[in-house]
């Protein structure tokens, strides 16, 4: 059958739904039809009112949490679980966030990234990097996900524009081949933290008891050489 709603040519351009509806567009602009010219006013009175009552209410609330300091948490919240998600689920704290929704531009301070399964791989230090400020431009609609959906307006990739970094330190560890960074990175195939601490401290302690006896005979000998030093001085000393 015959599509009625269709763009393409029909047999009869009367009926297309585009020479339709310019003809009533006609009929409001000239309030030819006067039922249907206050039916449309109604309907737009409506929804001009209705929009402008919402922008409001959301103007309200957003100047509330902002003086609560509810939205500066949630930014916070916000920015360090998708920081966490970047690097693997790695703890990331902020000390404070500001955010130009406008402009388009997020600054940071203080952000830490700890030290990924301290307790497993035995790091020395409890982070892993310290940044003491970080000001970006970035395309905010691209940053966001909406749970079971995604990224709003379907932004494929996440669009940062400028970054600035400053006051940073790294604190980088190694436990056998691995380095403390290298569990940032979900692509890697790391191995048990138990085998290779176990590997670990195995060759350590083989060193460090090495290292011990080599300590313990050099003691020995310098005190031999300082016995035979003494008799020399006294002249007691006999081959």
């Amino acid at each position: 059958c015959r599509r009625i709603w269709s763009s393409s040519p029909v047999k009869w351009p009367m009926f297309s739904h585009s020479v339709s509806f310019s003809i009533l567009l006609f009929f409001l602009a000239t309030k030819s039809l006067p039922i249907l010219h206050w039916v449309f006013e109604q309907v737009i009175s409506t929804l001009a009112s209705s929009m402008l009552r919402a922008a409001f209410i959301f103007t309200g609330v957003l100047s509330l949490l902002h003086q609560t300091g509810a939205l500066r948490r949630y930014a916070l919240h916000f920015a360090e679980n998708e920081l966490s998600k970047i690097m693997n689920g790695t703890l990331v704290t902020l000390s404070d966030i500001e955010v130009d929704i406008w402009r388009g531009r997020v600054i940071a301070r203080d952000m830490i990234i700890h030290n990924k399964d301290r307790a497993e791989w035995d790091w020395e230090s409890p982070c892993l990097a310290r940044v003491g400020r970080i000001e970006a431009t970035v395309n905010f609609a691209s940053l966001i996900e909406v749970p079971h959906y995604g990224p709003v307006l379907n932004h494929t990739f996440k669009d940062v524009y400028t970054a600035l970094v400053e006051d940073v330190q790294v604190f980088i560890e190694k436990r056998r081949n691995i380095f403390n960074f290298h569990l940032l990175d979900p692509t890697l195939d790391i191995p048990d933290a138990s085998l290779v601490m176990e590997a670990y401290w195995e060759r350590k302690w083989g060193r460090t008891r090495s290292l011990t006896l080599d300590d313990a005979q050099s003691d020995d000998d310098n005190s031999v050489r300082l016995s035979k030093s003494m008799s020399l001085d006294h002249g007691d000393y006999r081959p």
